[in-house]
């Protein structure tokens, strides 16, 4: 038996979670809430969830960290092996248990930033209309009586902020384990009660390869905190064999 890890990206070429995106206004979205609730049980959805390089050391001890097959090999964390596995770290009401840190991918969601059509350079706050946290009947809302922001929606600006520069960061990040040629395809296998699970179609750091660097290329990686993520993720892959 086989899986693949989910990769960064859906199949409509949006990020993992997101099925449609539309600039947020306070003409189309006045009357909508947010319901905090639901909006970690998003993930129960999918099967991985891309992260950023600085957040790897904090996830790491509670889940594996794989890097995805297909190009740009971005960094993610496992929630489930295979179809039918109740996803780690996910209570059945959505609430996160795999350390207290929750990964910046789902504290954005169903927010986004994306460049606008008429600028590129300029990025215009997003939500995903078809996200199951958002209700114009309750929760928070995210505009006040007068249609301006509430500090909910402010926060949620500043945090899709945030996420967008460290995935930048993360991206150069894959760059570079790329340049240095240290990203092999690799398996997994987990021991299961009706047979071993062999969990295929991601990448990982290669361990002789990264011995074989120079001084200057360590270096170099430690000073851009690349390092740290980097034995991070070697050392959650010793989890695969706690998933379910």
């Amino acid at each position: 038996m086989s899986t693949a890890p989910t990769p960064g990206a859906a199949a409509t070429g949006l990020p993992t979670l997101y099925r449609a995106v539309e600039a947020v206004t306070a003409e189309r979205h006045r009357a909508l809430r947010l319901r905090p609730a639901l909006r970690l049980a998003a993930a129960t959805r999918t099967g991985a969830l891309p992260v950023a390089m600085e957040e790897m050391a904090l996830l790491g001890r509670h889940l594996p960290l794989v890097f995805a097959d297909a190009a740009p090999h971005v960094p993610v964390v496992l929630l489930r092996l295979a179809d039918g596995d109740a996803p780690r770290g996910l209570a059945p009401d959505g609430t996160w248990q795999a350390g207290s840190y929750v990964p910046v991918h789902l504290r954005r969601y169903p927010f986004l930033l994306v460049p606008s059509g008429t600028a590129p350079d300029q990025l215009v706050l997003c939500l995903d209309p078809q996200a199951e946290c958002l209700s114009s009947e309750e929760g928070e809302p995210l505009f006040d009586a007068e249609g301006k922001p509430t500090l909910l929606l402010q926060q949620a600006f500043t945090t899709a902020r945030d996420a967008e520069a460290a995935f930048r960061r993360t991206a150069e990040f894959s760059a570079t384990l790329g340049r240095l040629g240290l990203l092999t395809p690799s398996t997994a296998k987990v021991p299961r009660p009706g047979g071993p699970l062999q969990v295929t179609g991601f990448r990982a750091v290669d361990r002789a390869a990264l011995g074989r660097l120079d001084g200057a290329a360590l270096a170099a990686l430690r000073d851009a905190g690349q390092l740290e993520a980097i034995y991070a993720h070697l050392g959650s892959i010793q989890g695969f064999a706690e998933m379910p």
